[in-house]
């Protein structure tokens, strides 16, 4: 339904949207909003990416990581000066199958079109997942878990090869993961609600970062 930002919203001191769940805000911002002059959606929009951000707390613990991380891509290679990638692979309760792929085929889309790859060889990547055993634990297919199909005949959602293995033997690449981090003492007594979205400001800080589709 339709509300309009009339003038009774435009004196509120703030708008709730609620996210409890009765009410999923599954979509970006900008898909519930709309502006009829161009100019304002545009200044909006920017203002939003300028200056919404996590609270305090989560910047911190971001930034505490980003350390970690850009000290151990400095310790592989020091000509990095602490640069790394980051990739973000979402599996789990997705409902997106298709792009619950495997490391290999990660490997082959980050390529550009003269046939060099976006992350070059040697590099440190950040993984960014759900599925850190590299195992699809909780994938399903076909209202199936994909551990009940036969391998060489596995469905889209369902890879065959659902390690992480690919990345560093394909891809060349050094891949570290919040838990190597946490294991060195980073996040000590963080709420670990709080994971994602601190995962979200390392992934926001790689020299290239490569997303899941949909998500």
């Amino acid at each position: 339904t339709a509300v309009s930002y009339d003038e009774t919203l435009q004196k509120a001191h703030h708008i709730h949207f609620p996210a409890d769940h009765s009410h999923r805000v599954l979509q970006h911002f900008y898909a519930w909003g709309f502006f009829p002059d161009p100019s304002m959606q545009s200044f909006y929009k920017r203002f939003v990416r300028d200056y919404m951000r996590y609270k305090d707390p989560i910047q911190c613990a971001g930034a505490q990581l980003l350390a970690y991380v850009r000290n151990e891509a400095y310790k592989l290679d020091p000509s990095s000066n602490g640069e790394f990638y980051a990739i973000h692979a979402r599996r789990g309760d997705f409902q997106f199958k298709e792009v619950k792929i495997s490391a290999s085929e990660i490997v082959t889309n980050l390529v550009f079109e003269n046939g060099t790859s976006i992350i070059p060889r040697g590099a440190m990547v950040y993984l960014s997942t759900d599925d850190p055993d590299g195992k699809c634990q909780y994938c399903v297919a076909q209202r199936k878990p994909c551990t009940s199909f036969q391998a060489g005949s596995k469905p889209p959602g369902c890879p065959e090869d659902p390690s992480w293995a690919a990345l560093e033997k394909e891809g060349r690449w050094k891949v570290r993961m919040l838990r190597d981090f946490i294991a060195k003492g980073a996040l000590k007594g963080v709420n670990p609600n709080w994971l994602g979205m601190i995962e979200s400001i390392v992934c926001s800080r790689a020299k290239a970062f490569a997303g899941t589709y949909f998500s």
